[in-house]
């Protein structure tokens, strides 16, 4: 269930939308998602953040800049 939510948060925020196919033989219902430009920014801002925690991490823990 813990999945779903994030997914349904990131649909909500439009960071994601998804498509619903009926598959035949089974009767079932496939769900798909695919990122919008919005969730490609917010991608793309995560790994920014992440980035600078990162390097601010090995500068304590080394005490020098590690992208260098």
């Amino acid at each position: 269930p813990l999945l779903y939510n994030i997914l349904n948060r990131l649909e909500e925020d439009n960071y994601i939308m998804q498509s619903r196919r009926e598959v035949s033989k089974t009767n079932r219902v496939r769900v798909y998602y695919k990122i919008t430009s919005n969730g490609l920014q917010y991608l793309l801002d995560l790994k920014h953040c992440y980035m600078q925690l990162s390097e601010s991490v090995n500068n304590i823990l080394f005490g020098e800049d590690s992208t260098t």
